[in-house]
């Protein structure tokens, strides 16, 4: 048994009170001895050693019900069968299942993955649970509530099976908080089964605090039990694919391939690095002499970059499996366009320098209109739309939406003039300055994912560096980003100020995204005209905008999508079937084609401990399970001060009834005379 508020046993000895109570009476009487009395004291001596024994059982069902009360008020969790008796089934227990390919790690000595273990746990507490209980599983993929009739279906289901994706804590309990609400559960259980990645759980993000408020609100008794998988996995590597690129060499067409290969431990012996391409396969030795390594190769393209391909780069099996493999796919790139609509021309003039390409990419063209020349502007080989402008009439407005809708990337910055509409239903504020030698400065950014992730290096962009004298901040209406039932999807901040504003900010807008920032490329705006951090934002942003242009692309697991749902892909590097939704590989439609690889940032060992998780969700009633602990008898605990209350109620009824039957005792004696101390 443990308690959520141990400090309150302290109060223990308040059970002594009827004890002491009891002695201080008796110090009250001195006995005197009394001829007169000694035959009635004979006489009634039976009913005086009744009377004594129901004042003991008085007392101590008194001292029974302080000890209740006060364990009762630390709030004791016990686990099995005497935790469900005392706190009850619940009529709904939600099921959150992590099947990010961290997931997938596995301790020395064992042999079930983390998730192998989490789906046992679910269900066997589900089992001591008793059948009463609704099981709803959401999964870290799809996230769409299954109602399960058994929880023995738990690990043969299909969503419930490995993944190469991540998973996004924060959108798994808007999920779980969605159907709370709408099903109206009664008495609810949320089991979280995670290893606590600090990338998954993003704890920075503002979006926990709405998260709390709403699970501490809710007109339903709500519980969380965090299963964690924290413990250390064996020695494990994992691959990744960097970069790729084509190039013409000697006459010949080339494929640079840049992996890195990250190890928890530098292994002690060499191990071969296979690559196939095109269904040649070739080997080479590595040599780690630390825990990262950077392969940079060239590949002979036989049949020339345009007639496409595809590959996959793999290292030998370890504690994860999941992230042993990439694959990579190549072909023409496409011919993407930026384009700069602005009514400011110094800003228009830095932003069309940074989005140009090089010499080497003449294909690539970047160019300036005003808003009145939208109507002129071709949208089919349009790769970024920067908007520095007042909203657009109602015909640019549908214009705009389309395009981003079917996957094209819009890029908002600050018109520069006081609250005035923008695209998507933006609103720009007043326009502030920062105080002399104080400029805005960006405290936190997305470094792992996105367009300010990390160079290719490692190295972060300087985004500290940047020093923001004015900016313009904004408030976005729900018709942006809004779902098909009409409900706005919260925006994502990638970078942030020290204050807590966003610098800038990214939301989905069908298959495409909108992106806002709030200050200019300009000197009395900011330093981005520097260009240390403008430039590779430019560029980024340019090349997510082609991918839905190309019809080669590399992309995340997880995160891609078809640009239509109709579209059938089939997997190009196994005989077996996949699912692109959720498995790593190289998928074909036609003449199009997709590799897949898992999200980097599930290699990032940072975890999230107890003490921030307690801090995110604020007053919700929390309690947390070491989830490697699965192998063994332990149980999930119940809340069990609910039964104990019960049993305040029940002691109080004895109580009671001892104390009439005492109190009809002694008005029997005084009718028979008994009473020696009345007639004394």
């Amino acid at each position: 048994m443990t308690f959520l508020q141990p400090w309150l046993l302290w109060g223990l000895p308040v059970i002594l009170l009827p004890v002491l109570i009891h002695l201080l009476n008796r110090l009250r009487y001195r006995s005197v001895k009394w001829a007169a009395i000694m035959f009635l004291v004979s006489a009634t001596r039976s009913s005086t050693q009744s009377a004594r024994l129901r004042h003991y059982l008085l007392m101590a069902c008194r001292m029974l019900i302080l000890l209740l009360i006060i364990l009762a008020m630390s709030r004791p969790l016990v686990g099995g069968w005497l935790g469900m008796a005392a706190g009850g089934s619940p009529d709904t227990v939600v099921l959150l299942l992590d099947r990010s390919a961290s997931m997938e790690a596995v301790e020395p000595g064992s042999v079930a993955s983390k998730r192998a273990q989490a789906l046992q746990r679910f269900a066997q507490s589900a089992r001591e649970g008793g059948r009463s209980s609704r099981l709803v599983l959401i999964e870290n993929v799809l996230r769409t509530p299954l109602e399960l009739q058994q929880a023995a279906a738990l690990e043969n289901l299909t969503l419930t099976a490995p993944t190469d994706t991540a998973a996004d804590l924060p959108a798994m309990f808007r999920a779980a908080i969605d159907y709370i609400i709408q099903n109206k559960t009664g008495r609810t259980e949320i089991w979280v089964a995670s290893d606590f990645q600090e990338s998954n759980w993003k704890p920075t993000s503002r979006e926990w605090q709405t998260l709390s408020a709403q699970l501490a609100g809710l007109s339903q008794d709500v519980r969380v039990c965090l299963l964690g998988f924290t413990a250390d996995t064996g020695p494990n590597r994992s691959l990744s694919l960097q970069s790729l690129a084509c190039r013409a060499r000697a006459g010949r067409d080339q494929l640079g391939v840049v992996l890195d290969i990250r190890a928890t431990a530098p292994p002690r012996e060499p191990f071969p690095l296979t690559i196939c391409l095109n269904g040649a396969r070739s080997q080479v030795e590595v040599a780690m002499q630390a825990s990262q390594f950077r392969y940079a190769g060239k590949l002979d393209l036989a049949g020339g970059v345009g007639a496409g391909g595809w590959g996959q780069a793999e290292i030998p099996a370890d504690a994860n499996g999941r992230d042993n493999v990439c694959y990579f796919a190549y072909g023409a790139e496409p011919a993407g366009r930026v384009v700069v609509v602005a009514e400011n021309l110094p800003s228009a003039g830095l932003l069309r320098a940074a989005a140009a390409s090089g010499t080497s990419r003449t294909n690539q063209a970047c160019e300036t209109m005003a808003p009145t020349e939208l109507r002129q502007l071709r949208w089919h080989d349009l790769a970024l739309l920067v908007w520095q402008a007042e909203a657009p009439d109602e015909a640019g407005r549908a214009t705009l939406q389309k395009f981003v809708e079917e996957g094209g990337t819009l890029l908002c910055l600050p018109p520069g003039r006081s609250d005035k509409p923008g695209p998507f239903g933006l609103q720009w504020g007043r326009v502030e300055t920062a105080a002399v030698d104080k400029p805005f400065r960006v405290a936190s950014w997305e470094e792992h994912d996105g367009p300010l992730s990390k160079t290719e290096n490692g190295a972060n962009l300087p985004l500290s560096a940047v020093a923001v004298t004015t900016r313009q901040l904004f408030s976005i209406k729900a018709e942006a980003g809004a779902t098909p039932d009409g409900q706005g999807v919260p925006g994502i901040d990638l970078a942030v100020y020290a204050d807590g504003a966003p610098f800038l900010q990214s939301r989905p807008v069908g298959r495409g995204r909108l992106l806002v920032g709030t200050t200019l490329p300009q000197s009395d705006w900011s330093s981005l005209h520097e260009g240390t951090v403008l430039v590779p934002l430019m560029q980024r942003l340019r090349r997510s905008g082609s991918a839905r242009l190309a019809d080669v692309q590399v992309a995340v697991c997880g995160a891609w999508r078809p640009a239509f749902e109709q579209e059938l892909w089939t997997c190009v590097d196994a005989t077996e079937p996949k699912d692109f939704r959720w498995q790593a590989g190289v998928y074909q439609c036609g003449a199009k084609r997709v590799a897949l690889n898992r999200p980097e940032r599930e290699e990032l060992p940072e975890v999230v401990d107890q003490a921030r998780l307690r801090q995110l969700f604020g007053e919700v009633r929390l309690h947390f399970v070491a989830g490697e602990m699965a192998r063994e008898t332990q149980s999930v605990k119940s809340e069990v001060w609910f039964g104990l209350v019960c049993l305040v109620l029940l002691g109080m009824l004895v109580e009671s009834a001892l104390l009439l039957e005492g109190g009809a005792w002694r008005r029997t004696r005084e009718r028979r005379g008994w009473d020696g101390e009345a007639h004394a």
